[in-house]
C-alpha cells in the first residue's frame, strides 16, 4: 500500500482527497491546507466526504517530516510558480515523489527555463524521487492526446486545441475574478491580460508538443478577447455585475512559417 500526503485541498485537492480514500492500495497520512478554517479538523469533513481519520494542518514542516510515498502537490500556483517550485523541491528531497497540478509549465519544465529542469533534477537526484506534473486540459487532451493520435496520420499540417469551460460551480473566486478577470472591466488588468505571463502557463503544452513531433518553434503570438455581461449573474464562486466581463478566450499560437499550432480556450460563466 502507497502512503499519500495530500497539499491543498480546493477546486482540484478535494476531488483528490476522495479519490485516494476510496483506492484500497492507497493511504492518505497527512493533508496541508491554507486557512485556519480548515485546519485540525479531519480533511475528510474539509472535502465533504466524512472523517476519514487524517487531521489537516497548515504546518509545512510536519507534512515533510510524514513518512509518506507521494505528495499529491495541488495548490494554486500561479501566481508563484517558484514558490511552488521551491515546496516540490523540498518535498522531492525528503525522499517523496510527487504529482502536481499547481502550475502549468512544470507539464513541461523546460518551458519554465534550464535552472528549473536543473532543480528538478537535483531534487530528485537527492530525494531518489520522481516528479509528475498533470491535468486535464493542458496536461492531457492539448498533448498527451494530440501525441497519442499523431501515429495515426501521415502527415500534419495544423492542429486545434479547442477548451470550452462553464464555470458555474468553478469554486474559486481568485481564480476566475482575479486572475481572469471576470466581474472587471473590460479594460481592467489582470495577470489574464498580460500576454508574458498569460504565455507562460500556455507555451508548456506547445513545447512539449513540439518537442514530441520533432518540429521547431520560431515564435509564440497570444491573443485575448472579452465579451460583457448584459444584466448581472450569480455562479458559486461569486457575483459579477452587468457590463461586466462574461466570456474570455484566449489564443496561442505556435508559428513556423504560419500558424501550425493554436491553442484556444473560451470560458464561460452563465449568462
Amino acid at each position: 500500500m502507497l502512503r499519500v500526503i495530500q497539499w491543498a485541498t480546493g477546486s482540484v485537492g478535494r476531488h483528490a482527497v476522495a479519490a485516494v480514500h476510496e483506492r484500497p492500495d492507497l493511504e492518505l497520512v497527512g493533508a496541508l491546507v491554507y486557512s485556519d478554517a480548515k485546519a485540525c479538523r479531519d480533511v475528510g469533513d474539509v472535502c465533504g466526504i466524512g472523517p476519514v481519520g487524517v487531521t489537516a494542518t497548515t504546518d509545512p514542516d510536519e507534512i515533510v517530516a510524514l513518512d509518506a510515498d507521494c505528495v499529491l502537490y495541488m495548490p494554486q500556483g500561479e501566481m508563484n510558480p517558484m514558490g511552488a517550485l521551491d515546496d516540490i523541491c523540498r518535498l522531492l528531497g525528503s525522499g517523496k515523489n510527487v504529482v502536481s497540478t499547481a502550475v502549468t509549465g512544470l507539464i513541461y519544465p523546460r518551458s519554465l527555463g534550464d535552472k528549473v529542469v536543473d532543480r528538478l533534477e537535483s531534487a530528485c537526484a537527492t530525494g531518489q524521487t520522481s516528479f509528475h506534473a498533470t491535468g486535464i486540459e493542458p496536461g492531457w487532451a492539448a498533448e498527451v492526446l494530440p501525441l497519442t493520435m499523431s501515429g495515426l496520420f501521415q502527415r500534419i499540417d495544423s492542429l486545434l486545441v479547442q477548451e470550452l469551460m462553464d464555470y458555474t460551480s468553478y469554486d474559486s473566486a481568485d481564480m476566475l475574478f482575479d486572475i481572469m478577470g471576470f466581474g472587471k472591466a473590460p479594460d481592467e488588468p489582470v495577470p489574464m491580460a498580460d500576454a508574458a505571463l498569460a504565455g507562460v502557463t500556455f507555451r508548456a503544452p506547445l513545447m512539449l508538443l513540439a518537442d514530441g513531433l520533432d518540429a521547431t518553434i520560431d515564435d509564440f503570438v497570444y491573443h485575448r478577447e472579452v465579451a460583457v455581461a448584459a444584466e448581472a449573474f450569480d455562479i458559486k464562486a461569486g457575483t459579477g455585475r452587468g457590463g461586466d466581463r462574461r466570456r474570455t478566450a484566449f489564443r496561442l499560437h505556435r508559428h513556423r512559417g504560419r500558424p501550425s499550432r493554436t491553442d484556444r480556450r473560451a470560458h464561460h460563466p452563465p449568462r
